[in-house]
């Protein structure tokens, strides 16, 4: 609905939380651009009221007859008002709930990190072998990260470096494998010597294509 008087006032009367009663479309004083939007949504009376959430004016709540023009009463508009003031507070109940939601949501998968970190730990530290080890690390965090493909990379003495072991979902081309063997050519990190994680740093990207590589 491109209402320019609208868009313009950011909401005109609405946003002073007052409300609107129009008994016919016809009469009121409407231009005449705006009762052809009116006619185009087949109204011919109608009554809106704001429906605010958290102190703004989110929207509106409209009451609308098209087959006549109607004599709306007092009584009917106090019924609208008072929904309208009700959405208001269900949306910020909803939103609430949503968070709440949200923080539940979080703490549980924290403390399922932890467990699973708690678990991994003394099985890393009791590990006899370095394949075994590697390969169960690499299975549990891509499991709690639920992610596509963990894998282990070791450099070499010239700081080229090759992958040692993953954990790849189904679907996916495997890195390391029998007769797979991936060397990664990174000429930053051999000139770096390791660069960012020489250091002890890590590195997160959301996405490779925004994130600003060459």
């Amino acid at each position: 609905w491109e209402d320019t008087h609208l868009q313009e006032t950011q909401g005109g009367r609405y946003a002073k939380q007052e409300s609107f009663v129009v008994d016919d479309i016809y009469t009121i004083g409407h231009s005449p651009c705006h009762v052809e939007i009116l006619e185009q949504f087949q109204v011919k009376a109608y009554m809106i009221a704001p429906i605010f959430y958290q102190d703004k004016l989110w929207g509106l709540l409209g009451a609308y007859q098209n087959s006549s023009r109607r004599d709306w009463q007092e009584e009917e508009l106090q019924v609208l008002k008072q929904i309208g003031t009700q959405l208001g507070v269900a949306l910020q109940q909803i939103q609430y709930n949503r968070q709440l939601e949200e923080t539940s949501q979080q703490v549980a998968k924290q403390a399922q990190r932890e467990r699973t970190v708690a678990k991994l730990v003394p099985r890393i530290l009791q590990s006899k072998d370095e394949a075994i080890m590697f390969r169960f690390a690499t299975d549990e965090v891509r499991h709690v990260l639920n992610c596509d493909r963990v894998g282990v990379y070791r450099f070499t003495p010239d700081w080229s470096g090759e992958f040692i072991t993953e954990s790849v979902a189904s679907g996916w081309v495997p890195l390391v494998g029998p007769d797979i063997k991936t060397v990664w050519e990174d000429t930053h990190l051999q000139e770096t010597q390791g660069g960012r994680y020489a250091k002890q740093e890590s590195f997160v990207v959301d996405d490779i294509y925004t994130i600003g590589h060459s």
